[in-house]
């Protein structure tokens, strides 16, 4: 403070080691904070800790509430999880496009679970649900990296999510590695595994491999980066399919990104009729996003929804601003 009072003169810290008892550490006369933790930690260690002040009063104050972290999986041989694929054969030529690959695994629990946690990542961008609820609230999962060298898994508690019947479905679409703006121009290729963790800390994995069903015959027809997405709303995934095992090269490590995350909504668009016969639904502003709509219609009627920045000189929507040079 201002005055000198109040100020930091020491701290506590104490720590709980997979559930261990509590282990407090000795007091640092410090007025800042950084602590080097001196415990060597494995793989799925997971570590709880609370702090308390001493000020220049010698005043202590009341422990923090508890905060935790998690080792996520250190060494190659804890990925257990095959690579899988769609049941294909890919084109190297950049002008063919495929369809969204959908997954699907369902398995049955038998025992009490302590705690559950799925690791997964893809050469591409995935979308997995658990008994029909998406898992976490990421978007453009797992990112884009140098696919060549690495990539990046997420881990997510789904300890809640999980029941004695379970079905798993996943969408892969080309994402980052595979679009029309990726450069790798590969087949997406993706493998999680789910650990299941029973009272006794025994583990269970539920990871990818051939038993996996496999189709790409659901409603996305096109799913790229740049081009956009199709939609056919009179297909459904059928999953007549198995998956293909496959391989990855890389690395596969923890992620260390920010996450992308849906931030807000934006509703009731102002409607801009222009002179050349389209409408424009403006929101007011320049967004990175994507537009939820419903609508109906006959089978076999189509709608275009095309994003851009600006009108013309005649007040007609054009994307002619952001184009690039041979494009369309």
């Amino acid at each position: 403070n201002a005055d000198g009072k109040g100020m930091q003169k020491a701290y506590e810290i104490e720590y709980l080691l997979n559930d261990t008892l509590p282990v407090r550490l000795p007091i640092m006369k410090s007025g800042s904070m950084r602590t080097v933790f001196t415990p060597e930690l494995k793989s799925r260690d997971r570590v709880c800790w609370r702090i308390r002040l001493t000020d220049e009063n010698r005043e202590t104050g009341e422990w923090s509430e508890w905060a935790s972290f998690e080792i996520g999986l250190l060494n190659v041989e804890d990925w257990k999880a095959k690579w899988i694929m769609g049941d294909y054969e890919h084109s190297s030529k950049p002008e063919i496009r495929y369809p969204v690959d959908c997954f699907k695994k369902e398995f049955t629990v038998k025992s009490a679970l302590k705690r559950v946690r799925l690791y997964i990542t893809a050469c591409g961008l995935y979308e997995v649900k658990i008994n029909g609820h998406k898992v976490g609230n990421r978007v453009f999962t797992p990112g884009s990296t140098a696919f060549q060298k690495r990539v990046h898994y997420q881990t997510y508690d789904v300890t809640e999510m999980i029941q004695s019947e379970n079905t798993f479905t996943i969408e892969l679409a080309d994402g980052f590695y595979s679009s029309k703006t990726g450069c790798f121009n590969k087949a997406k290729v993706f493998g999680y595994q789910l650990e299941l963790v029973n009272e006794k800390d025994d583990i269970e994995i539920v990871g990818t491999d051939g038993s996996f069903l496999w189709s790409n015959d659901s409603e996305i027809r096109y799913a790229d980066m740049k081009d956009g997405e199709t939609v056919d709303s009179r297909m459904s995934a059928t999953y007549t399919g198995t998956a293909r095992v496959t391989e990855y090269q890389g690395i596969i490590c923890a992620d260390n990104n920010v996450p992308v995350i849906e931030k807000e909504q934006l509703i009731n668009p102002r409607v801009v009729h222009c002179p050349d016969g389209n409408t424009v639904l403006d929101f007011g502003q320049n967004i990175a996003g994507y537009v939820e709509f419903t609508v109906t219609g006959a089978p076999g009627h189509k709608v275009s929804l095309i994003c851009g920045e600006k009108l013309d000189d005649n007040g007609n929507f054009t994307i002619k601003n952001i184009l690039l040079s041979g494009d369309y």
